[in-house]
């Protein structure tokens, strides 16, 4: 199950929104609150964050430069 993989700090906060959203739901039967708490257990089950699946971590370097030799030239 890929679902229950990676799950990060961000990931534990919107299980804990999604939560605590359902529960004012089911406290007061307030509709509002049970559409928050799907959205954001929607995010939470799928992991999928502010640009789509995954978090919003940037892309990782293609560079293969990364053995070369550096010259730095001394300016005066």
């Amino acid at each position: 199950m890929s679902m229950l993989k990676n799950w990060h700090w961000t990931r534990w906060l919107r299980a804990a929104i999604a939560g605590a959203f359902i529960a004012q739901g089911l406290a007061n039967g307030d509709t509002l609150a049970y559409a928050i708490g799907a959205f954001f257990g929607i995010q939470t089950i799928f992991n999928v964050g502010c640009f789509g699946v995954g978090t919003c971590a940037l892309a990782t370097s293609t560079n293969n430069d990364k053995n070369k030799d550096i010259t730095f030239q001394e300016i005066r």
